[in-house]
């Protein structure tokens, strides 16, 4: 969420989000490769039938969680009556395709209290998103042998853990696989994380 100063009265207008919508479309495509690549490693150990599933997958929970952070922004600021534009995508050659999105407020809020109310309303309406396809993520990765299995472990965050502890049973020697719709889970809470930040 970025901040732009005006003096300008809020008056709700009909935005045009011509660059957005672009930008949006470009971010649907590098993070449906990002997700097509990590999907091929699960297809070579025969855990997962095609990469596509796995990157429509990774990029239907990498853009819904983000882009619901960010809406949930811009919902608020207007409802306080800043004027605030749609998200802009910010495509990227990373290993999740993006490097996330902004909203752009062009007017200034009347109090602190707005201003908390917009900066909260993105990580809430975030999280609403990152638990479902967390979740569904979860129950969708793959129990494997810890032999067979050279790669990254990821550091989880506690409630990663707590629903991987609920949903997921492994048995004695064995390590999960995440899914690519888990992986977009475990981001979106790092992101949340992040954007939580300033209030520690």
């Amino acid at each position: 969420m970025t901040f732009e100063s005006t003096s300008r009265r809020f008056k709700p207008k009909m935005e045009k989000p011509k660059l957005q919508l672009v930008l949006f479309l470009v971010t649907l495509g590098t993070t449906l490769g990002a997700g097509y690549l990590q999907s091929l490693s699960l297809v070579g150990l025969g855990v997962l039938e095609s990469a596509w599933h796995g990157a429509v997958a990774f990029c239907l929970g990498i853009m819904g969680i983000l882009g619901s952070h960010e809406m949930g922004h811009k919902l608020m600021a207007n409802r306080r009556g800043i004027e605030a534009s749609f998200p802009y995508f910010i495509p990227a050659p990373t290993l999740i395709g993006t490097f996330g999105a902004v909203i752009r407020m062009r007017t200034r809020p009347r109090d602190r209290n707005s201003l908390f109310d917009v900066g909260a309303a993105g990580p809430i309406g975030g999280m609403l998103v990152v638990i479902p396809v967390t979740i569904l993520g979860l129950l969708w990765s793959f129990p494997v042998p810890a032999e067979s299995v050279k790669g990254i472990s990821l550091s989880e965050p506690l409630l990663f853990q707590w629903l991987g502890k609920w949903l997921v049973s492994l048995p004695s020697g064995s390590v999960l696989l995440l899914h690519p719709l888990a992986f977009a889970g475990w981001v979106g809470m790092l992101i949340t994380m992040l954007n939580l930040m300033p209030i520690l």
